[in-house]
């Protein structure tokens, strides 16, 4: 999968049923890592732009955070939704 790579700026997203999109398709934590790391190795300066539904507990989104962060994305904006 080379969803990020090309983009100024991915979504990463986890909805109220826990599941986890890069740029509207379903993805594995595992994958997400290895495609943002590519990105940010193609492009440095990699933004992403994280969604999280309000119902899920904040330690979830904080470990999304975490993961998005060891791929090496420096430039993350954060967005609450309702699903």
């Amino acid at each position: 999968t080379e969803l990020a790579l090309d983009l100024a700026e991915a979504g990463v997203a986890l909805d109220g049923t826990r599941t986890l999109r890069l740029s509207g398709r379903p993805i594995a934590l595992a994958e997400l890592k290895r495609v943002l790391g590519q990105a940010v190795a193609r492009r440095p300066e990699q933004a992403v732009t994280l969604s999280a539904d309000k119902a899920l507990a904040y330690g979830e989104v904080a470990e999304l955070l975490d993961a998005v962060r060891s791929a090496g994305i420096r430039k993350v904006g954060l967005e609450v939704r309702r699903k």
